[in-house]
């Protein structure tokens, strides 16, 4: 049997496979947290599940990636107070935020639908607020850790961890710690981005050469 005569079906199913993910490589979504929405970015309010994120660079929804959020006490608006403001996030993102009071406090999003061929890379930016506390937090997921944030125009107020792997079932879960019996854990806004892994750049490059030298031999 010669390409010329193979099936197209199986071609473009192998094809599919390479782009089952509704985040593909090199896109990124942007979380808002607090009550306040902005622009592309997703608003999440308190405890808010979202069941179609958006993207950050043009808005376009993704069917099937979603965020399941649990354990938050507030979330609320600013204005805060300022600190650097470092790309992609904005002032209007730093001007709100969600958290815990309770001590000892945590709470957690989920990001899920995800394609668990690729890995992520996780920017977050600590809630910022109008007082003379400045609130050390840590962010974690998949076994990594930001390090201590902190919230009151800190230089330190930017966490980001890298090459993040979901669980095996398109989940990622995040977890924002620290809080005390003087300080909230919080954030304004996180951004997850998919990085490509080497193995699944290599299947794509194959699916899409051998679909290609298909179409041409048929034609």
């Amino acid at each position: 049997m010669t390409l010329r005569s193979l099936p197209l079906y199986p071609l473009l199913f192998l094809f599919s496979l390479t782009l089952r993910a509704a985040l593909f490589s090199g896109q990124s979504v942007g979380l808002d947290f607090g009550d306040v929405s902005f622009g592309n970015w997703n608003a999440v309010g308190l405890n808010e599940d979202i069941a179609d994120l958006k993207l950050l660079s043009d808005g376009v929804s993704l069917s099937g990636v979603a965020l399941d959020v649990q354990g938050q006490e507030f979330a609320d608006g600013g204005p805060g107070v300022g600190a650097q403001i470092l790309a992609p996030f904005t002032g209007e993102v730093l001007d709100d935020w969600g958290g815990v009071f309770t001590n000892p406090g945590s709470w957690t999003f989920t990001l899920q639908g995800l394609n668990d061929a690729l890995s992520y890379d996780l920017q977050v930016a600590a809630g910022q607020i109008s007082n003379s506390t400045v609130n050390s937090i840590s962010v974690s997921a998949d076994g990594q850790s930001t390090g201590s944030l902190g919230s009151l125009a800190a230089d330190n107020q930017y966490g980001f961890i890298q090459g993040l792997r979901t669980d095996g079932f398109g989940n990622l879960q995040v977890t924002v710690a620290g809080a005390t019996t003087s300080q909230s854990a919080f954030i304004s806004g996180a951004v997850l981005t998919a990085i490509p892994e080497p193995s699944s750049c290599m299947l794509l490059g194959g699916a899409s050469l051998l679909l290609a030298a298909f179409i041409r031999r048929r034609d």
